[in-house]
């Protein structure tokens, strides 16, 4: 879990078949436990930092 004090976030690494799925699920648990929906969005990798020139 990430954040500053702001609710705090979650990282999940899931195989970009499942992210669907994964996402539905979360929220589905968030408004089975009383929880207002959480907001998801997709990241992805890119290569990083380097030297540029």
């Amino acid at each position: 879990m990430t954040g500053g004090g702001f609710g705090g976030s979650v990282v999940a690494l899931v195989d970009a078949a499942r992210m669907a799925r994964v996402s539905e699920a979360v929220t589905a648990a968030f408004r089975s436990a009383g929880f207002a929906a959480p907001v998801t969005f997709t990241a992805v990798p890119s290569a990083g930092a380097r030297r540029v020139g």
